[in-house]
């Protein structure tokens, strides 16, 4: 596909996912209490803070890594160390 089409596409799917959440969060909004949609949208913002702190760049660390000629196989292991430990302190920090 031309870079012009791929371009397109992605930004229509982008619109369309952009539309159908907005109309989704509407339909949510009319249908439940605001107490339960609040609930909803403080798990939802807890979720995404979670992924944020819980990646830390090192999966695009370790693909930047894993592209290069030279890597090595120690590249890979190490980060799925390293992504195991950010989750354990992470999920322990949560139950806490």
């Amino acid at each position: 596909m031309k870079i012009g089409q791929t371009s397109v596409v992605h930004l229509t799917s982008r619109l369309a996912v952009s539309i159908v959440g907005f109309v989704a969060t509407v339909y949510l909004a009319r249908e439940v209490c605001s107490e339960t949609l609040g609930t909803y949208f403080l798990i939802v913002s807890v979720l995404y803070w979670l992924v944020v702190f819980g990646d830390f760049g090192t999966s695009t660390a370790v693909r930047k890594r894993l592209s290069e000629h030279d890597s090595s196989s120690g590249v890979l292991t190490a980060g799925i160390i390293l992504q195991a430990g950010l989750f354990l302190i992470i999920s322990t920090t949560v139950l806490v």
